[in-house]
C-alpha cells in the first residue's frame, strides 16, 4: 500500500506520537523529514495484566511513513536483554524480533481499507508495544531467574520464512473456525 507523498510525513507522525504517549517520562524524538522517519527513544513500562512489575525498558522505535506495510524496527538498550538470534529474538545490537513481519503486513492494510488511518494507528501502537512488552518481559524474567535457554513452553513465531508463513496460515485457519 503506497500513500501519496503529501501525507507520508503526517503518517509517520501519526504513529510516532501515539508511541510517545504510551511511554513513561520524557521521550526523545529525532525527526528526519528527508527520509520521512522518526526515531522515538523512551521508557516502555513492562507491567501488564500477566506480569506485575515496576520495571521499564529503554527502547528505540524507528517509525517511517510505510508503517502500515512495514513493521517499525525496535531496539532495547537494557543490559539484561539476551542478545542471541534466533533463540532469544534479539540481535547483538538489541534489535528485537517481536512479531512476524508478514503478519503485520497482511493485517494492517486491510484495517486501513475498512477503518481509518487513525484507528489503524491506535491498533498498531497497541500491537507494537504489547508485542515488544511481551518479549521483554520474558527476557526480564529469564534474567532475574538465571534462565539461559529460551523455554520451549514460551510462544514465539517459528524461525525462518517458510516455517513462519506455515504457522501464520495455520493460525488463520484456527481463527476462522473459532470466529
Amino acid at each position: 500500500m503506497q500513500f501519496p507523498e503529501v501525507i507520508e510525513w503526517p503518517l509517520t507522525q501519526n504513529l510516532a506520537y501515539r508511541i510517545v504517549e504510551r511511554l513513561d517520562g520524557f521521550s526523545k524524538l529525532i525527526e528526519d523529514r528527508n527520509r520521512k522517519e522518526i526515531r522515538v527513544t523512551g521508557y516502555l513500562p513492562l507491567a501488564d495484566e500477566e506480569f506485575a512489575t515496576k520495571k521499564k525498558a529503554l527502547c528505540v522505535f524507528d517509525v517511517n511513513a510505510q508503517w502500515v506495510c512495514k513493521i517499525p524496527e525496535v531496539m532495547c538498550l537494557e543490559p539484561w536483554v539476551t542478545r542471541k538470534l534466533p533463540e532469544w529474538h534479539a540481535d547483538e545490537y538489541g534489535r528485537l524480533c517481536f512479531e512476524f513481519n508478514l503478519n503485520w503486513e497482511r493485517k494492517l492494510p486491510v484495517m486501513v481499507e475498512h477503518y481509518t488511518l487513525g484507528l489503524t494507528a491506535d491498533y498498531a501502537t497497541k500491537w507494537l508495544l504489547n508485542s515488544t512488552r511481551s518479549l521483554l518481559n520474558r527476557h526480564l524474567f529469564a534474567f532475574r531467574n538465571g534462565i539461559n535457554a529460551w523455554p520451549k513452553c514460551w510462544d514465539y513465531w517459528a524461525h525462518g520464512m517458510v516455517d513462519a508463513e506455515r504457522q501464520l496460515s495455520e493460525n488463520q485457519l484456527v481463527y476462522k473456525f473459532h470466529a
